[in-house]
């Protein structure tokens, strides 16, 4: 006969294998939590979110992470080296009175599977004063001066079209098409520079100047030694002469103009003998334009004895300030002689690029008021710019005048 247990003997072993099986499941599942404690306190510590925390526990500013710029020195190498060519043809556009309403572009640029750039294809009118051949030599020299180059520059016989295919650092940058368009008229305006203070220069920086061969009008102070000689080879140079007559300005003890010059307290029979004698030391000079002088240009009734014996002399006047009315410019106009007034100067500040931009700042202004006059000092800067920039602002519609060409053309 087979043993078997009796009914609560097998309940007793039922409940101890369920309690193993639970304490096996417990001791699972705390290990289980254990290890993902252990894992996740890991991560943490070692990784940049732990440090956000405890910048924020302790008050402490949290590190922001600059943004990192993937693109390759390639890339950014084409993109630089466009820029820069883009520039260049714009300047060489706006020589050639080229408005935005004159470009259409039909091709964008992009860059392609194979990582080459899509050339940019452009359709161009110009005025029909341009020939084919200014528009080529002025797109030539501004590319070329950056490192660009003009690979073609074929025109089509029948339609008198120029193309233009532009590289830059070995690929086709420009498609261009160059088209003449009567219907678009070509702005003129003239320009008068007054050199002043050129008595006060190097004698080899005024010959310099003379030898742009552009007209242009110089300024001399009659008492500066050499002022008469140099007065004369100017005028042997078919340039005109000016007088810079001083005046006393607002700073006046403190900066002087000179050991003759108007001034406010001096009786008016001297002030008067001054200007004799300083259109009588310079006899060549076509007019006067002030020298300092900012507070006689406000006192209206020393302007007038001025302007009465520069009147009396038949010659004219400029005022080499601004534009804005003051009480010697009302003291101009009624006098009623020839006069005009300075748009502004060039060399506020000497540095080459910034008389770049005022002359053409000036040109703009020409072209707009169809004549100008700007005024500078006589030094190697300014000669640098006028002697780079001349050839550029005659295409661009620039003339270069004398300062009485303006004034009997306003009268």
């Amino acid at each position: 006969m087979r043993y078997r247990p009796s009914h609560a003997v097998r309940l007793r072993q039922f409940n101890k294998t369920q309690r193993y099986e639970r304490l096996l499941r417990s001791l699972g599942l705390v290990l289980v939590v254990t290890a993902l404690v252990i894992g996740g306190g890991w991560v943490f510590i070692f990784t940049e979110e732990s440090s956000d925390l405890f910048a924020w526990l302790f008050n402490r500013p949290i590190p922001v992470e600059q943004p990192v710029d993937k693109r390759t020195a390639s890339f950014k190498k084409d993109e630089g080296g466009f820029r820069e060519l883009e520039l260049a043809l714009s300047g060489a556009l706006i020589n050639l009175q080229v408005s935005s309403d004159q470009v259409k572009e039909t091709q964008g640029r992009r860059r392609q599977s194979d990582g080459k750039w899509r050339a940019v294809q452009r359709t161009i009118r110009v005025a029909d004063a341009y020939s084919l051949i200014q528009c080529n030599l002025e797109i030539n020299r501004a590319v070329s001066q950056i490192g660009g180059k003009v690979i073609r520059a074929t025109e089509r016989r029948r339609s008198h079209e120029l193309l233009m295919d532009i590289t830059y650092d070995g690929y086709v940058a420009y498609h261009l098409t160059i088209i003449r368009d009567p219907s678009i008229i070509r702005k003129t305006g003239g320009l008068a520079i007054i050199i002043n203070q050129a008595g006060k220069s190097r004698r080899d920086i005024l010959d310099q100047f003379l030898e742009l061969k552009r007209p242009m009008t110089f300024g001399f102070v009659p008492w500066e030694s050499g002022a008469i000689k140099m007065a004369a080879k100017t005028v042997r140079k078919n340039q005109e002469v000016i007088v810079n007559l001083p005046m006393e300005p607002k700073s006046y003890p403190r900066i002087s103009p000179g050991k003759k010059a108007i001034l406010i307290d001096q009786d008016a029979q001297t002030n008067r003998r001054i200007v004799r004698e300083a259109l009588s030391i310079l006899s060549v000079a076509m007019g006067v334009s002030n020298y300092m002088g900012d507070k006689i240009r406000e006192t209206p009734e020393i302007m007038n004895l001025v302007l009465d014996e520069v009147k009396k002399h038949n010659k004219y006047y400029i005022d080499g300030f601004d534009g804005s009315q003051r009480p010697g410019d009302r003291a101009v106009h009624l006098q009623g002689l020839q006069s005009a007034v300075s748009w502004g100067a060039l060399d506020d500040h000497k540095n080459q690029e910034r008389i770049a931009m005022r002359l053409d700042q000036a040109s703009f202004a020409a072209l707009e008021q169809s004549a100008v006059i700007v005024t500078a000092n006589a030094h190697a800067n300014l000669l640098a710019v006028l002697s780079h920039k001349m050839k550029q602002l005659e295409l661009r519609g620039i003339e270069f005048v004398h300062v009485s060409d303006i004034v009997i053309n306003k009268e």
